[in-house]
């Protein structure tokens, strides 16, 4: 008999950042969105899946005789092809994220594509925004000018995990969508795709943005004398398996909130007396 022991392998489509990048720039912080529980059910290729998902870490599977997540027994490492076993899929943690009663076929895979579509998504690497304004977010933004925003090109991009067993394989793939900016003045938000970064050693004259905001008042009117602005990046969500079997997950974001101290521009009087 094969041993029983299976891993679900994550990878990434592109360079994983630090989820922490976000955290290091004081007044920052970030949150995403997605139930840890996804239900995804094995679709004809173009047809959707439903579920929703977040996390990160590897998977890996093993058949027991009794559920380990109630007290049951250990692995079994020698199954018998016809025999019933709980198949129980922990995380890097030891947690328990997938239980399922299955019938032990040696020559079929242990789990079937949505199933492993739903662990891929869960694994999905995903990176916290690092919001970018023009004037620097380091420095005071103008009330009546507009501050430019965009998300740099190593957040915006596709994030990837597969998880696979003997004879199966399922890739779950994010492809960055929006940015809603929230820029905390109680306006409607921006929507905007990546936006267009600012090059300070060219004119500005001969630069221009799709994404920006103009703040109507100073932010001295404000308690703390600051604005709470937030940075919701979205993804829409796909996934393949090797069997030909397809369909789309509901969207995910990850959130980066920070401040923004904006000023009023001081005029200039030149001349005599009034």
């Amino acid at each position: 008999m094969r041993n029983a022991c299976v891993t679900l392998s994550i990878g990434a489509l592109a360079t994983v950042l630090s989820v922490g990048v976000a955290f290091a720039d004081a007044g920052t912080s970030a949150s995403g969105g997605g139930s840890s529980a996804p239900s995804v059910g094995v679709s004809t290729p173009g047809s959707p899946a439903e579920g929703n998902g977040g996390g990160g870490g590897i998977v890996s599977c093993q058949y027991s005789d009794a559920n380990p997540s109630t007290g049951g027994s250990p692995e079994v490492f020698n199954p018998v092809s016809g025999q019933q076993y709980f198949l129980v899929c922990l995380d890097a943690n030891g947690q328990v994220v997938f239980a399922q009663i299955v019938t032990f076929n040696p020559a079929a895979p242990a789990i079937d594509s949505g199933t492993l579509a739903r662990q891929a998504w869960k694994q999905l690497p995903l990176v916290f925004p690092t919001p970018h304004t023009s004037p620097d977010r380091g420095s005071p933004q103008y009330a009546g000018l507009p501050s430019w925003l965009w998300i740099s090109s190593a957040d915006w991009q596709p994030r990837s995990a597969t998880a696979s067993v003997p004879g199966l394989s399922a890739t779950v793939t994010a492809t960055p969508s929006r940015v809603d900016w929230d820029m905390g003045d109680g306006r409607p938000s921006e929507q905007c795709g990546q936006g267009t970064a600012y090059d300070p050693a060219r004119p500005a004259r001969d630069q221009s943005t799709d994404c920006s905001h103009t703040y109507a008042d100073a932010s001295s009117t404000r308690a703390d004398g600051v604005f709470h602005a937030v940075a919701t990046m979205w993804w829409t969500v796909s996934w393949q398996a090797t069997d030909g079997s397809q369909g789309t997950l509901p969207d995910v974001f990850r959130t980066t909130t920070f401040d923004l101290r904006v000023d009023e521009i001081e005029a200039l009087r030149q001349g005599g007396s009034p």
